[in-house]
């Protein structure tokens, strides 16, 4: 098939999820993709660069009212509906950028476009959908977190116009039923994102002896939860728990984070902020250095949330237990006893009591590392959740 997708930025370090699966996509069928906008020029991510031909700029299309009179005139229909679609996206600037989005479509349309797709359900579906409107192609997309718990944009109106919709965890799904009730939700499908189990996987031979070490990797923002993370190393250290940690990512926090674990004593040999790094860095991390991934998530004020952390996964199938929080798609993946733990969210004292209880026994630790393998590859494979995905495109787009 020849499939198209749309996406709000290329690349994200925090979206290496996107780049995986559009990857496994390409390798056996025509892609291109369509970015809105630039994204982080740091993230260095051999996958996304070597998607690079394949990607387009939005903001690198010349295209005025002149050649959106032109399109009208050559397919007026086509237009005429892709004009609607970029109307109902006014509040996400569909109509200001109608004219680069026509010209896009006629590209499209000369390559022969048979899918769009879309990720995340805000401006790039509503771009998707008048890309799908000026193409005649069937649309999609898959909605992930923030665009459904805390800025939803037209979502219902977007889910009845697709042809298909998916979601990664069933923590969405349920929260798209309590929202917008039964008849939207059951137009999504659960597809989990997952991760290639021949690049992540465990290191052979027995851990380093030593302190607990304790990886937490994310942006540094609310819904992540590392300042629970802190408070409960604070409670370790002052208890004399052997426990070191470090934190690989960074955000708009990471000023405040850094002055609470100063407040609380901790110094840098017990907490590091090293920053973002990239996706090959950090897989490594988690093979020669982590004994336990913390997802300390949080639901915020305005409901935002997590999904499924990726670095879950990718944790898991590395053999790293998973101590993590009862938030959104978490327990999907982590069985509390069976591959980690999970403790109420807010909650450090308990955060606290499960990583010095896999400071304690050792033999927990032992079966939590087998069975965390063993949970990746039933749940969080790659090549069949992305086979999996590729069968709701392509059924999406019959009648």
């Amino acid at each position: 098939m020849r499939i198209a997708y749309v996406v709000d930025a290329w690349p994200r370090l925090s979206e290496t999820f996107v780049v995986r699966e559009i990857a496994a996509v390409a390798a056996a069928h025509d892609v291109r993709v369509l970015a809105l906008t630039r994204g982080d020029a740091t993230a260095a991510d051999p996958a996304a660069a070597a998607l690079g031909p394949r990607v387009a700029f939005l903001d690198d299309v010349a295209a005025g009212p002149a050649s959106a009179l032109l399109a009208g005139l050559r397919a007026p229909v086509r237009t005429g509906r892709a004009t609607a679609a970029a109307r109902r996206a006014r509040a996400e600037s569909g109509l200001r950028r109608l004219p680069a989005l026509l010209a896009v479509a006629q590209a499209w349309r000369a390559w022969g476009v048979e899918r769009v797709h879309a990720h995340f359900a805000r401006w790039a579906t509503a771009a998707a959908e008048v890309l799908a409107a000026a193409t005649g192609a069937p649309f999609g997309f898959t909605a992930h977190a923030y665009d459904l718990f805390a800025s939803p944009e037209r979502l219902d109106d977007k889910a009845r116009r697709a042809a298909w919709a998916v979601t990664c965890t069933e923590a969405a799904r349920a929260e798209i039923e309590r929202r917008h009730g039964p008849d939207v939700a059951a137009r999504f499908v659960v597809v989990r994102h997952g991760v290639d189990l021949g690049v992540y996987r465990p290191l052979d031979g027995p851990r380093p002896p030593g302190a607990l070490r304790v990886l937490a990797v994310g942006r540094l923002v609310e819904k992540k939860g590392f300042s629970d993370l802190v408070d409960a190393l604070a409670r370790l250290r002052a208890h004399r728990v052997d426990v070191v940690a470090e934190v690989v990512g960074d955000g708009p926090l990471r000023a405040e984070l850094e002055a609470r674990a100063g407040a609380s004593a901790l110094p840098t040999e017990a907490l590091a902020f090293v920053g973002a790094r990239p996706p090959d860095a950090v897989r490594e991390r988690m093979r020669g250095w982590a004994d336990v991934l913390v997802a300390p998530s949080v639901v915020t004020a305005d409901g935002d949330r997590d999904g499924i952390p990726n670095v879950v996964g990718e944790a898991l199938a590395c053999g790293v237990p998973v101590v993590g929080t009862t938030v959104g798609g978490i327990p999907e993946l982590v069985v509390d006893g069976t591959n980690g733990l999970l403790v109420p969210p807010h909650a450090p004292d308990a955060l606290a009591h499960a990583l010095a209880r896999l400071v304690g026994d050792a033999g927990l630790r032992g079966r939590l590392r087998v069975n965390a393998r063993r949970v990746a590859e039933e749940r969080f494979d790659a090549a069949g959740n992305v086979a999996a995905f590729l069968r709701v495109v392509e059924a999406g787009g019959r009648g």
